[in-house]
């Protein structure tokens, strides 16, 4: 089965097809996740090393205290 994009949006190749991943800090991947609590939810953020799957960072956030600037896309403090 093949997916099409929605109109205006593209497809973009995995460029990772090829690559083998044989060191730390090679590849880094980036993972955010809603997590719905009691009567809110947060986010929570990790970056991810491949080659030793060991967590780099993590950040967890009200997500309340959160919005997002249509200016920049980004995410910031309310």
């Amino acid at each position: 089965m093949r997916i099409l994009p929605a109109p205006g949006h593209r497809i973009y190749p995995y460029l990772l097809r090829d690559v083998v991943i044989d060191r730390p800090n090679q590849v880094w991947a980036a993972d955010i996740t809603y997590i719905p609590i009691g009567r809110g939810s947060c986010y929570l953020v990790a970056i991810i090393d491949w080659f030793s799957r060991a967590v780099l960072a993590e950040a967890m956030r009200d997500a309340s205290r959160w919005r997002i600037d249509p200016a920049a896309g980004v995410p910031e403090a309310a």
